[in-house]
């Protein structure tokens, strides 16, 4: 089932033929945020096995306009490597993409509030959070999430890889009326 998200721009659930896709634009996203000092994402860094997982599990969604995937988004119902173990009735958003081509017209955006809807109109109704993360020496999106409506609620820094890094924690709450509405604004 496929969702207009702005005018022209549906947003559908990923199949195992948008495997590829996810990856190129990965790799494009990620290697103009090195380009430009933000080691948000490290370019090459999701395998494909990962990706076919997330698309198994119906976790990742994908932006379209005029055939072409240009967005990418993945909606989790727990997250406990990052976030921990909770009892918060919470959706987690990741993996938020959008080709360098479809940047700068809102669609990053459009495709935060349709997570946003999409975490409040699935099977666990009682959802009244929306989580999500990013490296936290990334201003510049800690800042657009902020804009979004979103609150810091903390980071940590972790050591499971060969240099430790810093996550910024993201909070958004809401009720599932003002969610189904649109609430990123």
């Amino acid at each position: 089932m496929e969702t207009e998200i702005l005018p022209g721009i549906t947003m559908r659930q990923a199949t195992p033929d948008d495997t590829t896709t996810f990856a190129e634009i990965h790799q494009e996203v990620a290697h103009w945020l090195w380009s430009h000092g933000i080691h948000q994402w490290q370019p090459g860094m999701w395998p494909e096995e990962w990706i076919r997982r997330a698309i198994a599990r119906g976790d990742l969604y994908v932006a379209v306009e005029q055939g072409a995937v240009i967005g990418t988004v993945i909606i989790q119902s727990t997250d406990t490597k990052i976030w921990g173990e909770t009892a918060d009735a919470a959706g987690y958003v990741h993996s938020l993409r959008v080709r360098r081509s479809a940047a700068g017209r809102g669609i990053g955006l459009a495709l935060l509030c349709w997570a946003e809807r999409e975490i409040a109109a699935r099977g666990n109704r009682l959802a009244r959070l929306a989580r999500l993360d990013c490296m936290a020496e990334n201003s510049a999106l800690c800042a657009y999430y902020e804009r979004a409506g979103y609150q810091r609620v903390g980071s940590f820094t972790f050591h499971d890889g060969d240099e430790p890094y810093s996550v910024a924690f993201f909070e958004k709450s809401f009720e599932g009326s003002e969610a189904r509405q649109g609430m990123a604004r």
